[in-house]
């Protein structure tokens, strides 16, 4: 799978879930839960800013910070990162290429940009896996965003 399906994949699924987050009521998004998360929000901040993290790296940026008190305001800032994220790929040598950066703790690491768009992906499913699981625990459903659910759209 190229990286521009991966990353394509990744923003399908995560918009697809915040869309969803959007139509339920807003109560949920903060309510209190015990899981890998304290809430659904907490979950959603983390996987944003995870990816903003990620994008700022491979562009060897400051990364930006968002407020994503809501649903909407959550998918509005996430559709400018996910679309960074995409523009990226698409318009950067990216083969071979190894970025290096410093994690939180001051380590000096250093991956290919196909590591780290996996990890992108990989950590992305991850949550919104979590958010399902969210979900069923506060008696909603969740939506499919399979793979080949992606690929079948």
């Amino acid at each position: 799978m190229s990286l521009i399906q991966q990353i394509a994949y990744h923003k399908w699924a995560t918009l697809k879930v915040v869309q969803h987050l959007e139509q339920l009521p807003s109560s949920l998004y903060h309510q209190a839960i015990i899981s890998v998360f304290p809430s659904i929000n907490h979950t959603c901040e983390h996987m944003i800013k995870a990816d903003e993290v990620w994008l700022s790296r491979l562009q060897d940026k400051e990364a930006r910070t968002f407020s994503n008190s809501t649903p909407k305001i959550l998918r509005e800032n996430y559709e400018v990162v996910l679309n960074d994220l995409v523009t990226f790929i698409e318009n950067e040598k990216t083969e071979n290429r190894v970025i290096t950066y410093k994690s939180f703790d001051g380590k000096t690491f250093s991956n290919t940009v196909e590591e780290i768009i996996q990890h992108i992906v990989n950590h992305g499913t991850y949550h919104r896996g979590n958010i399902s699981a969210m979900l069923r625990q506060l008696n909603n459903r969740s939506v499919p965003t399979d793979y080949l659910y992606f690929l079948r759209r």
